[in-house]
C-alpha cells in the first residue's frame, strides 16, 4: 500500500475508535498550540477559503446529473434574491454599523444593507463558479467595486462593531475570494478591494480577542473573519494570527475554552440558536485550516468539534445530554445554570460541513448529526436574518460522500427506530397520552382519559421522492368501538398554513404480513386540508399516530417508521 493510502486509512480506523487522541494523526499533536508556518512562506491555495477548485468540481459534477440532496439545494439557492441575476445592490454607504441608534439617527438601515449585499456577493460568485454565467461574476465584482470605493468605517457605539465586522467581512472576503481570478476584473480594483479589506475591515477585529471578554460566539468570529481575509489577501501573518488564536486566544472563543469534552459548548446553557452558531465558527475556521494543509484543527483537542455536533444534534432532538453548571468560562461572567431551551428543536444550517469531514472524510459515526440531516435539513438553506453568520447550503457546498465511500445521507427518508424517543412526544392536550421507549419499542398510554397518541412536530416529509410511509405495529390498543381504527395523520407546512392528510387503516394502509401497516401519501380531506396538491419537494411538518378512543389501560407499541421509495423495498416483519 502506497504510504499516503497507509495514512489516510490509519486516520479513519483511529477516528473512528472514538477519536481517541493519537500523537501521529496527520503528523500533528492533536492537542498542540502549534505555531503556523512561523517562517512565513507558505503559497495559498485559491479559491481556498471554505471551497476550493476540488470541492467546486465535485459540486459541478453532481448537478451536471441531476443528482440530489446537490440538485435540490441549487434550485433553492437559485430561488433567493442574493443569488438572482437581477439582484439589486443595496449599498454602498460610506459607513456600516449594526448599532440601532445610529440606524435611527441617520435613517438608513446600515445593519441590513451590508448584511444583504454582503451575502449577495458570495452567491453571486458562487453562481458563478457553479454555472460558468459571467453576469453572476459582473454582480459581484460591480458590487465589491462600488464598496471598495465608498465604505470608509466600521463603526458603533458599543461592542457591536467586532460583530459587525466579523460576519459581514466573513462573508464578503468568501465572496471576493471566488471571483478573484475573474479574468473581468480589473487589476487595480482588484487592489482597491484588498485594500478595503486591510485598511477598513480588518483593523476593527485585529485584536480577535474582544475587550472586557464576550461569549465565545464573538472572538471565533472575529477569528474566523481574520483568517478568511488573511487568505484572500495572501497574508501568513493575519491567517497565523487566527490559527494561533484558535488554539490559545485568551478569549472564550477558542477550542481550550469554548468546549467541555462532553460536547457541551459555553453557550449551551445562553440560547440554542447561538450555541450552534458557535459551531458555525468552528467548523468554519477548521474547514479554511483544512483547505490550507491545517488538517489539525478540526481533530483539535480530542476531536471535541465531533463531540460538540453531536452533543447538540442530541439535545436539539429532543434527548438528554449531561450539563456542567460550573462551566470554566474564563471571565467569569458567561456562565449559565441549566441548558438553555430557547431555540431548542430549531436547526441552523451548519451539519452538513462537520458531517463531510467527521464522516466522509474520516469515517466517524455522528449518528445523531446524521439524524438531523435525514429528518430535519436535508437541504440546508440560509435565510433573512441570519445571512451573515455562515454561508450555510451545506447539503450543495459541503456534502461529498464520495470522498469517504459512505452511504450518502437519505434526503427526506424517515427512519425512526426506536432506541430513544428521537423527538416524539405524547399529546397533552389529548387527554395527556404518554410515549416512552422500551426494548427497542416506542409505547404509547394515556395517562389521564383513555386517548392514545404520539406526535412527531418536526418531521422532514417528501411524498414525492419517498410515497410510500411504513409503521410496524407490534401492539394494536383495544378501542372502545368496534367500528374505530386507529389513523395516522400527516400535516405540511404550505405557505404558513397547516394541511391535514388523514390515514385510517382499514381504508387506506395496505397491510404486510401480520404487523407492518404501509401508508401511500394520498390527500384525504381533513382539517385544514385546504390545498390537494403535496409539496413537490421535501417539506417540514409533523406526524401523529392516533390509536384512538381505546380501552382502559390499554397501550400501543410501535418497532419502527420509515418512508421508502418503492412498495417492493419495505420488509414484511
Amino acid at each position: 500500500m502506497k504510504p499516503t493510502l497507509w495514512l489516510m486509512a490509519l486516520c479513519a480506523i483511529l477516528v473512528t475508535m472514538s477519536c481517541k487522541k493519537s500523537p501521529s494523526l496527520y503528523g500533528v499533536e492533536q492537542s498542540s498550540k502549534g505555531v503556523a508556518n512561523p517562517n512565513g512562506a507558505t503559497k495559498f491555495v485559491h479559491p481556498g477559503i471554505l471551497l476550493t477548485t476540488q470541492s467546486i468540481d465535485y459540486i459541478k459534477t453532481q448537478l451536471s446529473s441531476s443528482s440530489d440532496p446537490w440538485n435540490t439545494s441549487f434550485a433553492a439557492l437559485q430561488s433567493t434574491s442574493w443569488a438572482s441575476i437581477s439582484y439589486k445592490m443595496q449599498g454602498p454607504t460610506v459607513l456600516i454599523t449594526r448599532d440601532q441608534s445610529i440606524i435611527a439617527k441617520d435613517g438608513i438601515d446600515y445593519a441590513n444593507i451590508i448584511q444583504n449585499d454582503s451575502y449577495a456577493i458570495f452567491c453571486q460568485g458562487l453562481m458563478w463558479k457553479l454555472t460558468g454565467n459571467n453576469k453572476y461574476a459582473d454582480n459581484a465584482i460591480n458590487m465589491l467595486n462600488a464598496w471598495s470605493s465608498t465604505l470608509k468605517t466600521i463603526t458603533s457605539t458599543g461592542p457591536d462593531v467586532y460583530l459587525c465586522a466579523g460576519f459581514n467581512g466573513f462573508i464578503m472576503a468568501n465572496g471576493a475570494e471566488l471571483v478573484r481570478d475573474y479574468s473581468g476584473w480589473k487589476a487595480e480594483d482588484l487592489q482597491k478591494c484588498k485594500d478595503m479589506f486591510r485598511n477598513i475591515w480588518y483593523p476593527v477585529i485585529k485584536s480577535i480577542a474582544i475587550p472586557g471578554g464576550a461569549n465565545g460566539t464573538w472572538d471565533s468570529d472575529n477569528a474566523k473573519a481574520v483568517m478568511a481575509m488573511g487568505i484572500f489577501l495572501d497574508d501568513q501573518g493575519m491567517f497565523d494570527a487566527a490559527y494561533n488564536y484558535f488554539y490559545s486566544g485568551s478569549g472564550d472563543g477558542t477550542v481550550a475554552h469554548y468546549f467541555l469534552p462532553t460536547g457541551q459548548n459555553q453557550e449551551s446553557g445562553r440560547k440554542q440558536g447561538y450555541a450552534q452558531l458557535g459551531l458555525c465558527n468552528f467548523e468554519e475556521l477548521c474547514e479554511m485550516g483544512y483547505n490550507q494543509g491545517k488538517p489539525d484543527m478540526w481533530v483539535a483537542k480530542d476531536s471535541v468539534i465531533l463531540k460538540a455536533f453531536e452533543y447538540s444534534a442530541k439535545y436539539n432532538l429532543g434527548e438528554d445530554v449531561p450539563f456542567n453548571t460550573a462551566f470554566p468560562e474564563i471571565y467569569g461572567q458567561w456562565v449559565y445554570p441549566s441548558i438553555a431551551t430557547d431555540g431548542r428543536g430549531i436547526f441552523r444550517p451548519i451539519y452538513y460541513m462537520a458531517y463531510n469531514h467527521f464522516h466522509n472524510r474520516l469515517g466517524a459515526a455522528m449518528p445523531y448529526t446524521q439524524r438531523v440531516l435525514e429528518q430535519h435539513t436535508p437541504i440546508e438553506r440560509q435565510t433573512d436574518g441570519t445571512v451573515t453568520d455562515g454561508t450555510g447550503w451545506g447539503s450543495l457546498l459541503f456534502y461529498h460522500p464520495l470522498a469517504g465511500g459512505l452511504t450518502p445521507v437519505a434526503v427526506g427518508a424517515l427512519r425512526w427506530e426506536f432506541d430513544e424517543l428521537a423527538g416524539w412526544g405524547g399529546v397533552p392536550w389529548a387527554e395527556n397520552s404518554k410515549v416512552a421507549v422500551a426494548n427497542g419499542q416506542l409505547e404509547v398510554s394515556g395517562s389521564i382519559g383513555t386517548y392514545v397518541r404520539a406526535y412527531q412536530g418536526s418531521a422532514l416529509l417528501d411524498p414525492v421522492t419517498y410515497p410510500y410511509l411504513a409503521v410496524k405495529v407490534t401492539q394494536i390498543p383495544k378501542l372502545k368501538k368496534s367500528t374505530d381504527d386507529w389513523a395516522v395523520q400527516a400535516y405540511w407546512n404550505i405557505s404558513g398554513t397547516n394541511h391535514d392528510y388523514r390515514y385510517v387503516s382499514k381504508t387506506d394502509m395496505t397491510l404486510l404480513g401480520t404487523q407492518v401497516y404501509v401508508i401511500k401519501w394520498a390527500p384525504k380531506s381533513g382539517l385544514y386540508d385546504g390545498f390537494p396538491t403535496f409539496p413537490t419537494a421535501s417539506a417540514t411538518g409533523g406526524i401523529y399516530l392516533d390509536f384512538g378512543d381505546c380501552a382502559s389501560g390499554e397501550k400501543a407499541k410501535v418497532d419502527w417508521i420509515r418512508s421508502y421509495k418503492n412498495l417492493a423495498d419495505i420488509p414484511n416483519n
